[in-house]
């Protein structure tokens, strides 16, 4: 660009020595080669240099060229690259996707088999317990069932009395296993002096006399061995007696023993009478050697 520029000047500068040459040339009325080979080598010397900076720009051009082509060519190559590596990428995430994918499918079948194992397992766990309960009766514990009867008058004797029954009921979820009671009823062989005997079917009852063996036999604890098992809602009927207003101003007192495969139950219970009917006067439950709350486990009824 600056031969370009110096080029220029030495033309204007040229013509302006050629000018004044022919200005005084005319005014001598003369030619002046001097101004004229000097303007000549001037020109020449601006077209010379004219050409070098065509040439020179030329040349820078074509490097200039040369060089935007290297570079285009150099992006191109890595745009090329870039696009052979996006390409490789997109394989690679697709083989991480359908891995991805397996690795979830097994662990998915890793999962449901686990939960299907821990379920078979959790199964299983309450198979044995239920058939543990089964076998031992689990929590399931007696209640002792006391009803008394109205009050009776005797036909032969025409001695009034009430009727005591003792039932054991199973209100668990399991059978009572292995279940043995006892009664002891101070009261009985005076009932049978008097003549009187119960027979129970059920709910059925009825008067039988008494006779010579049953006073010898009879013991005023009245064993119900081997009873073995009572099963879930049902009910066993354990004893049943009489007593008469008449035999002992003390109040009637019971004691009832159950004992089965998990525990044992010792009831205390007494009675009153008042006027023609016989109420529960206080009841004492002892738990394997613990006196506990009776209420769950006993029940008291009347006939009316």
């Amino acid at each position: 660009m600056g031969y370009i520029i110096i080029g220029f000047l030495l033309s204007v500068s040229a013509g302006l020595v050629a000018f004044i040459d022919k200005k005084k040339a005319n005014a001598e009325g003369q030619k002046s080669n001097k101004y004229n080979i000097l303007a000549f080598i001037v020109l020449l010397i601006g077209a010379c240099l004219s050409l070098w900076s065509g040439y020179n720009s030329q040349i820078s051009s074509n490097k200039a060229e040369h060089k935007a082509d290297s570079i285009s060519k150099a992006i191109i190559a890595k745009q090329t690259t870039i696009d052979s590596i996006n390409r490789l990428l997109y394989i690679k995430q697709d083989d991480v996707i359908k891995l991805q994918k397996v690795q979830i499918d097994t662990a998915s079948r890793i999962l449901s088999t686990s939960l299907k194992t821990n379920l078979l397992q959790q199964q299983i766990g309450q198979l044995q317990n239920k058939l543990k309960n089964e076998i031992t009766g689990g929590d399931s514990k007696p209640v002792l069932l006391l009803t008394i009867s109205k009050l009776i008058t005797d036909n032969a004797s025409q001695k009034k009395y009430f009727i005591i029954f003792f039932d054991i009921l199973n209100h668990g979820n399991y059978a009572i296993q292995n279940v043995k009671a006892s009664v002891n009823d101070m009261y009985g062989m005076d009932m049978l002096k008097y003549g009187v005997k119960i027979k129970r079917d059920g709910l059925v009852y009825r008067e039988l006399r008494p006779d010579v063996n049953d006073l010898n036999n009879y013991n005023p604890v009245n064993h119900i061995d081997e009873i073995g098992s009572i099963s879930k809602g049902s009910k066993f009927l354990l004893y049943t007696t009489t007593y008469c207003p008449e035999l002992s101003k003390a109040e009637p007192g019971f004691s009832v023993e159950i004992n089965w495969f998990n525990g044992h139950f010792t009831y205390f219970i007494n009675m009153k009478t008042v006027g023609e009917t016989l109420n529960l006067s206080s009841v004492e439950l002892v738990y394997n050697g613990t006196k506990i709350r009776y209420n769950d486990y006993f029940n008291f009824l009347k006939y009316k």
